[in-house]
């Protein structure tokens, strides 16, 4: 199986919206790769991230953003941005990335947060405008892209994500162990790097019980977060 954080660490911080929970009903093996989020406009709506904030700021609740699903990554990066800048931008869920993004570009929301891989070519045509990585560090997808924190000329701000594999409950460890070195083997590929990069991930590949103890970091992390910006999953 393949979870990201926002099933395996997001979703078991929320009791009413977990329906499994990747701790016990399956064995981590590894981290495939990290990323990061795109905060994404139509180009004739925002110029900028910071124009986006003084919109938002002027208009509270009047702008709105689109993500795949209540307990998501993509979720995050934009409520953490909305409580760093003291704005007011309406959720709207959706029960997928494709879902969110198709209402970005038929008018239904004004922003998304959404991996680089959905919408490069719509970036690469003008379609749509990207205003701001969530990363730490500009984007070896698009360099040229500005951070959050570059763009709003503040620090702390990330949002990342990551995937991981997962095998049975009744791994033996010595299997899992097994196929975590395979997958950090093939991580080390030409192809593999090159794909990597292109899409914007991060190389994962931690050992078993590094990464279980990641899932646990992150579940708590985001449990606080979730406390602290008093968000509803209703």
């Amino acid at each position: 199986m393949v979870a990201d954080v926002g099933l395996a660490s997001i979703s078991t911080s929320v009791p009413r919206v977990q329906t499994i929970d990747p701790r016990t009903e399956f064995k981590p093996i590894t981290d495939l790769f990290t990323t990061s989020f795109v905060i994404v406009a139509k180009p004739d709506r925002f110029n900028s991230l910071p124009e986006l904030i003084k919109k938002a700021a002027q208009q509270p609740g009047r702008l709105n953003y689109g993500s795949a699903g209540s307990a998501s990554g993509q979720r995050l990066s934009i409520e953490m941005l909305k409580a760093r800048t003291q704005t007011h931008i309406t959720f709207i869920p959706y029960r997928g990335n494709a879902e969110a993004l198709t209402a970005l570009i038929s008018g239904d929301v004004d922003l998304i947060s959404i991996g680089l891989p959905p919408v490069r070519a719509h970036l690469e045509s003008g379609r749509l405008k990207a205003l701001a990585t969530t990363a730490p560090a500009r984007s070896a997808g698009l360099p040229g892209l500005l951070t959050v924190n570059e763009a709003l000329n503040i620090k702390g701000y990330a949002a990342e994500s990551w995937v991981g594999l997962y095998g049975p409950p009744g791994m033996a460890a010595d299997v899992a162990e097994r196929i975590q070195r395979d997958v950090a083997t093939a991580m080390r590929t030409v192809e593999i790097e090159k794909f990597l990069k292109i899409n914007d991930y991060q190389e994962g590949g931690s050992s078993p019980g590094a990464f279980a103890a990641r899932m646990e970091r992150d579940r708590e992390k985001y449990r606080a977060l979730i406390q602290e910006l008093k968000l509803s999953f209703d």
